[in-house]
């Protein structure tokens, strides 16, 4: 019994995270493109311009890796 409350347990997790890595990016693009339609600044705002750093190909994957790694922690 405990086995398979675990792997229902496992699996709902990961469709979790897995729901959550494709909607964030779509979220975060849409919330951005709706504030630069609404401030036509030239410059990000404030919650976006901490996106706005120069990123190499390692640092986002380990990133990546991080969060979904917490992600999949928060959510078990």
């Amino acid at each position: 019994m405990r086995d398979e409350y675990a792997e229902q347990l496992f699996r709902r997790t990961t469709d979790v995270v897995v729901y959550a890595a494709i909607a964030m990016p779509l979220l975060v693009f849409w919330a951005a493109t709706l504030v630069y339609l609404v401030t036509r600044s030239d410059e990000a705002p404030y919650p976006f311009s901490l996106f706005m750093v120069e990123v190499t190909w390692w640092s986002a994957v380990s990133d990546l890796f991080k969060y979904f790694c917490l992600l999949f922690v928060f959510v078990f």
